[in-house]
């Protein structure tokens, strides 16, 4: 059985050197230091890497996405399928959302709701903070619909929410942990008027 933690995958984590957010409350700090001070991967160590899905669950900081992963199967994407880059909201996102959306999006007759919110946090490639830092983009997600990339000075936004840590590397993929849940504009609408009525 493979044991991948954040702090054994030789992150590469930038938080960046061009500076990442400093929001970095959505990851442990103990994980924040030894993610910085972490060589680059040998060749061995590369081989040995875990899939997302094996990261995420093995990591107390994706708790709640993990949840939300099992709970519409999108775990078996992470695990089987790839390169992907996911866009990867820690807990502390997750319980800054409205009152409310999470135990809507958790509800299983919402099911398709959260299964298209999930998916609008996994991009179809792998995307390193490099390639993430050149130009502002449009990215189209798993979901259908586009992500905004903007790099800065002080870091990456994804649509609004901060990259905090970066380059979380996985056998199929790359993993950036983000401050805030992302949800695509329409079906942001809709979970309000759903919370609204009740």
């Amino acid at each position: 059985m493979k044991h991948v933690t954040l702090t054994s995958v030789a992150i590469a984590v930038s938080l960046f050197a061009t500076g990442v957010h400093a929001a970095t409350d959505a990851l442990p700090q103990e994980a924040v230091v030894e993610a910085q001070a972490m060589p680059e991967q040998s060749a061995n160590e590369q081989a040995t890497l875990g899939t997302i899905a094996d990261i995420t669950s093995q990591e107390s900081t994706f708790a709640t996405l993990v949840k939300a992963l099992e709970a519409v199967q999108l775990d078996s994407l992470l695990a089987d399928g790839g390169p992907y880059t996911v866009f990867a909201p820690s807990n502390n996102a997750f319980d800054a959302l409205p009152e409310g959306t999470l135990e809507y999006l958790l509800d299983p007759a919402n099911a398709e709701d959260l299964k298209a919110v999930l998916a609008y946090h996994i991009v179809d490639e792998s995307l390193t903070s490099t390639e993430l830092t050149e130009t502002q983009k449009q990215q189209p997600t798993v979901e259908g619909t586009e992500l905004t990339i903007t790099p800065s000075e002080h870091g990456v936004q994804v649509n609004e929410a901060n990259i905090v840590a970066a380059d979380i590397q996985a056998s199929n993929g790359v993993i950036h942990i983000i401050d805030s849940v992302l949800i695509p504009a329409e079906l942001a609408n809709v979970v309000e008027v759903a919370l609204n009525s009740q």
